[in-house]
C-alpha cells in the first residue's frame, strides 16, 4: 500500500506542475499579444491600420470630444450630424483631419447624406472641430447605442 500513495502523490505531483507551466504559457502569449496589439504597426507584416491621422499619434492627447451620428447635410468644409439623441451638431473639417472607411482612407467629398460616422475632435460652442471622421457601417438596429 505504501508503493501506491507515492504513485498518486508523484501523480499529483507532476499534474500541478504541469499545469502551472501550461497557465505561465497562456499568460506569456496573452501578454506578447497585448503587445503587438499595442505596437502592432512597429511589425514589418503588420498593416497600418490606424484610425488616428500621420500627424496623431497613439499616445497624443486629444480633448476626447467625439459623436457618433448621421450625416444630415454636407457644406463647404463642414458636416450637420445627426446624433441618436440629442440635437444636430456642426463638424468642421480642415486639411489635418483624416477620414476613413473600413481601413482605406477617403476624402471629404466621398462623405454622403445618410452615412453613419464616428467624429473625433475639440469642442467648439455646439460643434466639433474634427481630427479624424470614420465612417461605419449599419451592423444592425443597435449597432451605435
Amino acid at each position: 500500500m505504501p508503493k501506491n500513495n507515492s504513485i498518486n502523490r508523484d501523480k499529483v505531483i507532476k499534474g500541478i506542475a504541469i499545469g502551472t507551466v501550461a497557465a505561465l504559457i497562456m499568460i506569456l502569449i496573452f501578454i506578447i499579444g497585448i503587445k503587438i496589439g499595442r505596437h502592432g504597426r512597429f511589425l514589418p507584416f503588420w498593416p497600418e491600420r490606424s484610425f488616428y491621422p500621420q500627424n496623431m499619434s497613439h499616445g497624443q492627447k486629444v480633448n476626447r470630444h467625439g459623436l457618433v451620428g448621421t450625416i444630415d447635410s454636407v457644406g463647404d468644409k463642414t458636416l450637420i450630424i445627426k446624433p441618436r439623441i440629442g440635437d444636430q451638431k456642426t463638424v468642421f473639417v480642415d486639411d489635418n483631419t483624416a477620414f476613413r472607411q473600413d481601413w482605406a482612407s477617403i476624402n471629404f467629398s466621398d462623405l454622403k447624406v445618410g452615412q453613419r460616422i464616428i467624429v473625433l475632435g475639440n469642442p467648439r460652442d455646439n460643434a466639433i472641430d474634427a481630427r479624424a471622421i470614420r465612417v461605419i457601417e449599419n451592423h444592425g438596429k443597435n449597432f451605435t447605442r
